[in-house]
């Protein structure tokens, strides 16, 4: 009878020390979730990293690697974005050192920007998904299907106001048409070149026309794209 009564005691104090360590590491989960999501809630998509070491266990994990991968992702795509709109080469097709190297045909040109146009609108049309804020809600239940962690999740993005962080759906379709139409316009520029190829030459480093018509029309062009 003794002994039964010293295993009981043993088993409801490790019951007891279980319960005291699994509320310690709640705590410490939840507390340190709070604080990630909060340093992450002020990072800028440009210029910071968002793939940062993980901080949390068990089911804070999920929701904290449901919120890290899709702002991730959405930075990411963004970089992307902004170096495709200030590369180098893109940049410099519209110069005379390219009508020197890729005219009269200028084929290489043709198929820079088709790539350009390529790879812009991928990254384009997955932030403008990315930007709805039902998609950045549900995004959780790829992760887990736990209420508690999902209650969580949406409250963390309430709390930093992450929904708001990524609703740019309106500004980045008017950049999308704006781009695309810049990337169109530069090839119907080339294009113009090629098929009067014998109305232009350079001349001291300069574009010259053989006409006033023809130039008005390459005018007309170059101010498309202004």
């Amino acid at each position: 009878m003794k002994n039964k009564l010293i295993y009981a005691l043993i088993i409801v104090i490790v019951l007891f020390i279980a319960v005291g360590i699994f509320s310690i590491v709640n705590r410490s989960n939840n507390n340190g979730l709070k604080k990630e999501v909060k340093t992450i809630s002020s990072l800028d998509f440009y210029e910071d990293d968002f793939d940062r070491e993980y901080v949390t266990s068990f089911g804070y994990r999920n929701v904290e690697e449901a919120i890290k991968t899709y702002l991730n992702d959405y930075s990411r795509e963004l970089k992307n974005i902004k170096s495709i709109t200030n590369d180098k080469e893109l940049n410099n097709i519209l110069t005379i050192d390219n009508y020197k190297k890729d005219g009269p045909n200028f084929t290489n040109s043709h198929e820079y920007i088709k790539k350009i146009k390529s790879n812009y609108n991928d990254s384009i049309d997955k932030l403008i998904k990315m930007s709805d804020a039902n998609n950045f809600k549900t995004n959780i239940n790829k992760y887990t299907k736990s209420k508690k962690y999902i209650n969580l999740y949406n409250k963390l993005l309430e709390d930093e106001k992450l929904i708001e962080k990524i609703d740019n759906k309106e500004l980045l379709e008017n950049n999308k048409i704006t781009i695309n139409n810049t990337l169109d316009n530069t090839d119907k520029l080339l294009v113009f070149l090629t098929k009067n190829e014998k109305e232009w030459d350079i001349e001291d480093n300069k574009l010259k026309f053989t006409s006033h018509k023809i130039l008005k029309e390459y005018n007309n062009l170059i101010n498309k794209l202004s």
